[in-house]
């Protein structure tokens, strides 16, 4: 009964709001009533799951043609945007990491090098839980470290855990119910526990801010720029911005779990008195019993840091070699991109063997990928991005967008630190009830449309749009990331929302402030000076534009040039 009333509510609202948008209601046209209606059931299907979210994403190739909002091909072009291509590679790229067992070294190898005192293996367990993060997907990361974590834990507690190939799934969690006898020794144990739990959710959703491969607001805020501002968005020129960002959220992470909510001391785990408690041991001979790399292993090394060069330096090795075509205005444009380089690693994983055939002739062996292990990706999430450009797109052509700009104009002449605080606070809030996807799909169009309206940059404001969804810090539900910490049966949910509750504003803060305090143009090499100071330049290519950081809004519309295609972020 109550699927079937959630099945109707995305319909039955997205009429409504067709009827009270249309030239009877609001005055808006045919065509932007069906998309304001679309997006309202769109949205209504996000929220209450009531189907898939990639099958909700396919709506707009459905209704919008039957409404004479554009043909087929118009509407499915954005299925087909360059970013599905770079994220599509990505996920290729993290299955065969993930089949070769390249980030569970990775994981123990950051262990290893944290040191063996309590604050240190938090530490530790937080940043390796971010650095698998940026690579691969956030949930991912976690269920990864979790076990990991969990036999740090059991070690500490003087127990001996599983190793770190068992897991919440494979016969409990592997965090030991037992705790030492003396309780100071107890309430030792209890928040050294929770501190690494704690630290695994935040960390992998906090490090999937960090590139545009790392969690899929990213690329969604990224495909909206290039779709509604012919901005190109480089791999190099989001990490320049987001990385520095989220160490400073990582090391605010480690702060307020183990010197604040749940304070651990500076001696050693595992009755804090010296000694590694087990915890280190551990890791070390789960480190000895992984071997040297195989040629499997060296091979997807190979591919993957083919990809990060490429991602890097690419556009400069284009330029540098004369791999360029003309752009827009007639500017040399790289031919070497961001999704090229993706797939082109993509395609190495299905042709390399996992090793070389032996002189006896032996038959060559399995690749370092195969298609049956490629089909495991997450290819719903490919189409969930289609879906949300192709309504924003919708919403663009029929002028939503820019109506819906109109709109936010109580908010001109705010300063714009105070439009990040308020947005950020308002996505961060949502993103605990509403997969942060599928929040990040519906509000794009709207942020981008408000951006313009409010004459700022649209980088400056969808950017860390991409950042404010990832603070879903208080609910189990909020995002995969706290579900799998969660479903480990030794963190409370009231754990869960008092350190979410704490740390998410903090996030917020901390990403509105390093936002408005960056510089326009961090990502380009000539730090162009702030929008609206005398003699500032448009943004240089690779450019990602800041919000204004002196006086308020400009009252009248986004400066000339800003958005166009002048710039690649």
């Amino acid at each position: 009964m109550r699927a079937g009333v959630a099945l109707a509510a995305g319909p039955a609202l997205g009429v409504t709001a067709r009827l009270a948008c249309g030239p009877a209601g609001a005055g808006l046209g045919a065509d932007a009533a069906w998309a304001v209606g679309l997006a309202v059931w769109m949205a209504a299907w996000w929220i209450n799951a009531a189907a898939p979210l990639a099958v909700t994403a396919l709506l707009p190739l459905v209704v919008l043609p039957l409404a004479g909002v554009g043909g087929m091909a118009e509407n499915a072009r954005a299925y087909s945007s360059p970013v599905i291509g770079l994220f599509m590679g990505g996920f290729m790229l993290q299955a065969a990491v993930e089949r070769w067992g390249l980030h569970r070294r990775v994981a123990l190898g950051v262990l290893l090098l944290a040191g063996p005192s309590p604050r240190a293996q938090v530490g530790g367990v937080i940043a390796s839980t971010a650095l698998l993060s940026m690579w691969m997907s956030n949930a991912a990361a976690a269920a990864l470290m979790m076990p990991i974590g969990a036999s740090i834990v059991a070690a500490a507690r003087g127990r001996a855990g599983p190793g770190p190939g068992a897991g919440p799934g494979a016969g409990g969690s592997g965090v030991d119910a037992a705790g030492p006898a003396t309780p100071q020794a107890q309430a030792r144990a209890a928040n050294f526990q929770a501190c690494v739990l704690l630290g695994v959710a935040f960390g992998a959703s906090i490090g999937g801010m960090g590139t545009p491969v790392g969690t899929p607001p990213n690329a969604l805020v990224i495909g909206q720029l290039r779709e509604a501002h012919s901005v190109d968005v480089s791999f190099l020129a989001w990490a320049l911005y987001a990385v520095p960002i989220m160490l400073a959220l990582l090391g605010l992470t480690w702060a307020v779990l183990c010197l604040w909510l749940h304070p651990v001391g500076r001696s050693a785990s595992g009755g804090g008195d010296g000694g590694d408690g087990g915890g280190r041991g551990q890791t070390r001979a789960a480190w000895r019993a992984l071997g040297p790399l195989s040629a499997a292993q060296w091979g997807v090394v190979g591919c993957v840091g083919l990809a990060v060069v490429g991602w890097l330096a690419g556009p400069a090795l284009a330029h540098a070699v004369g791999l360029t075509s003309p752009g827009p205005g007639g500017a040399p444009r790289p031919r070497i991109t961001d999704e090229g380089v993706a797939l082109t690693a993509a395609v190495l994983l299905f042709v390399i063997p996992a090793r070389w055939p032996s002189p006896t002739g032996e038959p060559v062996p399995t690749r370092l990928l195969t298609w049956e292990q490629a089909q495991s990706i997450p290819w719903g999430v490919l189409v969930l991005f289609g879906g949300g450009l192709s309504l924003a797109d919708a919403m663009d052509r029929t002028g939503v967008t820019a109506a819906l700009g109109e709109q936010l104009g109580a908010l001109r002449g705010a300063p714009p630190l105070v439009v990040l605080l308020v947005v950020g606070a308002a996505v961060s809030l949502v993103s605990n009830v509403m997969s942060n996807t599928a929040l990040t799909a519906a509000m794009a169009p709207v942020v981008s449309a408000g951006a313009v309206g409010l004459g700022m940059e649209p980088a400056a404001l969808l950017a860390p749009l991409a950042l404010f969804a990832s603070t879903c810090f208080v609910l189990p539900s909020g995002t995969p990331p706290n579900a799998v910490v969660f479903s480990s049966g030794h963190l409370r949910i009231s754990q869960l929302a008092r350190a979410g509750g704490v740390l998410a504003p903090l996030a917020v803060a901390v990403i509105a402030l390093m936002t408005w305090l960056m510089p326009p143009g961090v990502a380009s090499r000539a730090w162009p000076a702030p929008l609206g100071a005398p003699g500032a330049a448009p943004n240089a290519p690779g450019a990602l534009p800041s919000a204004p950081r002196s006086g308020s809004i400009p009252a009248g519309p986004l400066r000339a040039g800003a958005g166009a295609s002048d710039g690649v972020l």
